[in-house]
């Protein structure tokens, strides 16, 4: 039953069709709530390969019922100012981003098993597990809290997959330090990042061939992905899942944009819940500096521009300026020369002075391989005036794999100093 495809002409099924809500002896399997009513009322049908198309076409999924009206009264019932979400914790980081990599690399692996067994569980119809998740993303908050830059490395390292979920993942990083520069308490931080988490968790009830299709979308696809929010919510807010109803909007509004043209419902500005605004954020740059089959991934100075250029239309102004302030002037993985003529991956952000990253040098003044790349702060050395991040470069330009080096530090727990 897990095979169930649009285009697909039910001929026959297990047992008399009068027992069934349907309306006709033999049909097409047109909608989603087509495929969960044969799903949960029957153990196996008869499809008739002959007149089956397998076309996919626009499902009739409806948005504006019960199941929508439900949701929105309930993000009324659990609403919350900005200012109050924004309580300016104050937060250190506790330990280096080297002493961190372990205990993120743990919890990382730990999410992506967890929500590939979510998707699992919803495409055949089993109960889910949102304890599992729970305790995955409190994982990830604790880490993210003692320092963030670790995962921001670890997410250079990811290999894409067909359903996306370390997109999932590093959108649920991405926001929770986000969240952390605004201070968001710890619980809040937890409710962010379990929205974060799950925001796509509705592709599950999507055909897959749809979610994992090489190449754009037609208009047709492109209607049934866009449903996956929708679908997310109304699985999500089953009580018996207790899962905070805020997160649980995430997955409902984090499509929605700024000046209205977004998608479920068509908020506009601030009626966009906050943790919405902050995900929508946190996905389209996850997206647009990823590499997905579809399209070639940009750099994080260019992905930067284009979301600054999208202010106002698609995204809140001001929480665009505080998430380029949040992945800073020099992004986690950028190549940069410095003015002694050596150059060297960023791998960790000096949230005081964003100018002085913490390096990994690879090249040096004559742009020769270093035996041993070396760990360098330039904070520590912020007296000698000369001694500056010039700018970023081309990694390719100069030989250097990006990954290959961000991946030695994982495995050796860091270089020379």
């Amino acid at each position: 039953m897990t095979q169930l495809k649009f285009g697909m002409f039910v001929r026959e099924l297990d047992r008399p069709w009068i027992e069934l809500p349907f309306k006709f002896q033999g049909f097409y399997i047109r909608s989603v709530e087509d495929i969960e009513k044969l799903q949960e009322h029957c153990d196996y049908v008869f499809i008739d390969l002959d007149k089956s198309t397998h076309v996919v076409t626009k499902p009739s999924i409806t948005t504006d019922s019960k199941t929508q009206k439900k949701i929105i009264e309930q993000r009324e019932k659990f609403w919350l100012p900005d200012s109050e979400l924004l309580k300016d914790v104050e937060y250190q980081d506790d330990v280096s981003v080297e002493d961190e990599l372990i205990p993120a690399k743990e919890a990382r692996a730990i999410a992506v098993e967890v929500v590939d067994s979510l998707y699992d569980d919803i495409r055949s119809g089993a109960a889910i597990n949102t304890a599992a998740t729970k305790t995955a993303v409190v994982s990830i908050v604790d880490s993210i809290i003692r320092n963030p830059d670790a995962h921001a490395l670890l997410a250079l390292l990811d290999e894409c997959d067909a359903q996306r979920i370390t997109h999932s993942l590093n959108v649920c990083t991405l926001s929770l330090t986000f969240g952390r520069q605004f201070g968001f308490s710890r619980q809040y931080l937890i409710e962010l990042g379990l929205g974060a988490l799950l925001h796509d968790v509705g592709q599950a009830k999507v055909p897959l061939e749809i979610v994992a299709k090489k190449g754009a979308l037609t208009d047709e696809e492109y209607e049934i992905m866009k449903t996956h929010t929708l679908l997310g919510a109304d699985l999500l807010r089953d009580e018996s899942y207790h899962l905070p109803y805020r997160a649980v909007d995430i997955v409902y509004t984090h499509h929605e944009r700024y000046d209205g043209h977004g998608y479920p419902q068509g908020l506009k500005g601030k009626s966009i819940p906050l943790y919405g605004r902050m995900v929508g954020i946190a996905d389209f740059y996850e997206a647009i500096t990823s590499q997905y089959a579809d399209r070639e991934k940009l750099t994080p100075g260019t992905a930067m521009t284009a979301l600054y250029a999208m202010r106002e239309t698609d995204f809140d102004s001001k929480l665009v300026e505080e998430f380029i302030r949040c992945i800073g002037i020099y992004p986690i993985g950028s190549t940069v020369l410095l003015s002694t003529g050596e150059v060297g991956v960023v791998i960790a952000q000096n949230r005081k002075a964003r100018l002085e990253p913490k390096l990994m040098l690879i090249l040096d003044k004559d742009e020769k391989f270093y035996p041993v790349p070396r760990l360098f702060d330039i904070e520590l050395f912020k007296n000698n005036e000369e001694l500056k991040v010039v700018g970023v470069v081309d990694a390719e330009a100069y030989g250097i794999d990006v990954k290959h080096y961000v991946g030695g530090m994982v495995r050796h727990d860091g270089y020379q100093n």
